[in-house]
């Protein structure tokens, strides 16, 4: 210690030193100035103390702020909800009393039936077995009538045809003899004007039968053309869509020309359906896809199993956002010319919690050239519990799957996904 001291004293700062040196009246004076120092250094750590809690304070306030907001935007929700409720719970209140009022009738009478008497019991079922009896002696006769009614049915049958084959051979005898006479002017310009009537008959008889197999074809396959102009073709796919393309640039060597998609179902005068951010995504995959094409090597019946096949996907897509719409909020957004999102809202009322499950589309195209949706799912929790949303994502990705699969493989619901998902997150915030 001695050492370091000497080391000290002869190593002293200039500071120190002149302190040191200093009369008596200078070192009062550099005493101030040092206390100044020490109490200024300490106000500024103070100072920035405060302004690091004041920080903390404002992000707090602000992260409780859009909880309050989002916690009064679901009161509202959930007060409309019970507005909803509160008009069908009378009804349903007073038939679940008329159904227990029911049951409790029917019990009655099941006692009733209990505290019979036995021998009135067996007496009623003597008379069961004595009517039963008669029942089968009446069903036998009856049995025997059908059968002679039969029979009689099978000599009037063949009465009938004798008598219809002899009116063929008197008809014939009269034709017969008609051919073998002459005929009139008059006859003939009769004949001409049958004649005539017969043909048109014939050619509307043609027309109907024509109609009903293109109509039969349209059931079958879901296409149906609607206009023939030239070279140019339309065709509508479940009048829905319509297609519009050129035959002869299908033919080989003949260089590309423009095919047109658009929504056609908004616009029916009986029940029109209107277009849809999904249904327009998937049309403008579509529209992409069969534009890309080289047509001088492709086939026209390949060309319409793609659209169909794209069209298919984009009506059962909106078959899972209709229905998952009924239960969660949800909407669907454009992000990009080949994504968009369906966003669905999650209130976990028990847990005061919130969560947002988002089913990213996007289009890729596959390897063998036809249209294909992948499925990317994200989840967000927006207060509440503090749920692993990659854990979320990895549950609804094992459910949905990667992609969006056809019409006939449409698979399981995105209802019956987001409902198990509800549940689960209910009883794993219980727990925790």
């Amino acid at each position: 210690m001695r050492e370091i001291e000497a080391t000290a004293f002869e190593e002293n700062p200039p500071l120190f030193r002149e302190y040191i040196s200093a009369p008596p009246e200078l070192k009062s004076i550099i005493d101030n100035q040092l206390k100044n120092v020490k109490t200024h250094a300490r106000l500024q750590s103070k100072a920035m103390w405060y302004e690091w809690r004041m920080k903390l304070l404002e992000g707090m306030t602000e992260a409780f702020k859009k909880t309050e907001d989002g916690m009064a935007s679901d009161d509202e929700l959930l007060r409309q909800m019970e507005e909803l409720l509160a008009s069908v719970l009378p009804g349903l209140a007073k038939k679940f009393e008329a159904l227990e009022q029911e049951n409790e009738e029917l019990e009655a009478v099941a006692r009733e039936l209990a505290d019979c008497d036995p021998a009135e019991l067996e007496a009623a079922r003597a008379d069961l077995a004595a009517v039963d009896e008669e029942i089968e002696e009446k069903t036998r006769k009856l049995a025997a009538m059908r059968l002679h009614l039969e029979e009689s049915e099978g000599s009037i049958r063949d009465m009938t045809a004798r008598k219809q084959q002899c009116l063929d051979d008197i008809r014939a005898a009269d034709q017969v003899r008609e051919d073998c006479r002459g005929w009139s002017s008059g006859e003939i310009a009769k004949l001409k004007g049958k004649f005539l009537l017969s043909m048109s008959t014939s050619g509307r008889r043609d027309a109907n039968r024509h109609a009903d197999k293109v109509e039969s074809l349209e059931k079958e396959h879901g296409w149906a053309i609607t206009g023939i102009v030239d070279t140019t073709v339309s065709l509508t796919y479940r009048r829905e869509i319509e297609l519009v393309l050129d035959m002869s640039s299908f033919q080989p060597g003949r260089p590309n020309t423009r095919i047109d998609l658009w929504y056609i179902a908004d616009k029916h005068e009986y029940k029109p359906v209107p277009v849809t951010v999904e249904r327009e995504f998937f049309l403008q995959c579509i529209r992409d896809q069969v534009r890309g094409l080289q047509q001088s090597s492709t086939k026209i019946s390949r060309v319409l199993a793609m659209v169909r096949a794209a069209w298919d996907m984009g009506r059962g897509v909106a078959d899972h956002v209709r229905m998952l719409n009924v239960v969660f909020p949800t909407t669907v957004s454009k992000t990009s010319d080949s994504e968009i999102e369906v966003r669905s809202s999650l209130l976990l009322v028990p847990l005061q919690s919130k969560v947002e499950v988002v089913l990213a589309l996007r289009h890729k195209v596959a390897e063998t050239g036809d249209v294909e949706v992948e499925i990317v799912p994200k989840a967000q929790v927006v207060y509440g519990e503090s749920f692993k949303t990659d854990k979320v994502a990895e549950f609804l990705s094992s459910k949905t799957g990667t992609r969006v699969k056809g019409w006939e493989e449409k698979g399981e619901s995105w209802l019956d996904v987001v409902s198990e998902l509800h549940g689960r997150l209910i009883v794993r915030g219980r727990k925790s």
